[in-house]
């Protein structure tokens, strides 16, 4: 595909693993500078199409937002991963494991393998590589980000939930296995393993999945941490009144942190 702002094309690449090819869209502005700052969108699960807008009726749920981002000077790669898998895995792989290994000890290197085949163009400027994700892909993107230190900025769209509070309510019963696998560690990852680089908190009010109660206790620890260490600008809540899906605030937020011309 191409357009008069950026290139689009599917590309395949080997993995960490041996027997690992992976696949996935990349998006390069056209007539950008000789090193660009590149997103890694960990939202290719839900249709490699939708965060492009390609499809005739666009999906809210995205927002076709890799596109607008491709439009704003950013190299996008988004790595496919087949969303009916994740689960079934997950529940085979601790269950053979007697709970030793999870999910995320395939998913992390799969998308670390993302970040080495953005960092290996010619054209990415390696200290501006940013993870972006909505629902699972935010977790994803925040695992990524927290195992992976070459990863300089996380977009993390998802609502102001403690996982450890929502495991306790009864419908946590139906919480994906990939999910429930990271209670132990998924707060302290948010408060503690990001800092000190760049985070913004994507959510919107009307998320089906946000609380009743609407409460910022678990963004305000975040945001604790980075004015402990004297970094508190590089920690921004985007609100915004929409749903699960991006906030068109976040790309200007996103391109002040990584000096992208606005």
């Amino acid at each position: 595909m191409r357009n008069t702002d950026y290139t689009l094309e599917w590309v395949r690449f080997k993995g960490r693993f041996p027997d690992m090819e992976l696949g996935g869209y990349l998006a390069t502005p056209i007539n950008g500078p000789e090193k660009m700052p590149a997103v890694l969108s960990f939202d290719g699960n839900y249709g490699l199409n939708r965060p492009f807008g390609l499809e005739a009726e666009l999906q809210p749920y995205l927002n076709a937002y890799a596109d607008q981002l491709a439009r704003a000077g950013y190299i996008i790669f988004v790595p496919y991963v087949n969303s009916g898998l994740v689960d079934p895995w997950a529940a085979v792989i601790e269950a053979k494991s007697a709970g030793r290994r999870t999910i995320w000890n395939y998913l992390a290197p799969l998308y670390m393998s993302g970040v080495d085949y953005l960092l290996g163009l010619p054209n990415v400027d390696p200290a501006r590589v940013t993870a972006y994700g909505i629902s699972y892909g935010g977790v994803a993107a925040l695992v990524t980000t927290v195992v992976d230190k070459r990863v300089s900025a996380l977009v993390y769209s998802n609502p102001l939930e403690e996982l450890t509070l929502f495991s306790a309510d009864p419908i946590a019963a139906r919480s994906p296995v990939w999910q429930t696998s990271l209670c132990r560690y998924f707060d302290q990852m948010r408060s503690l393993l990001v800092a000190p680089r760049w985070f913004i908190w994507e959510n919107g009010e009307l998320d089906a999945n946000q609380s009743s109660e609407y409460v910022t206790q678990i963004p305000d620890r975040v945001s604790s941490i980075y004015r402990a260490i004297g970094l508190s600008t590089r920690f921004r809540l985007a609100r915004h009144s929409g749903g699960r899906e991006p906030s068109w605030v976040t790309v200007p937020i996103l391109s002040s942190f990584m000096q992208v011309p606005q």
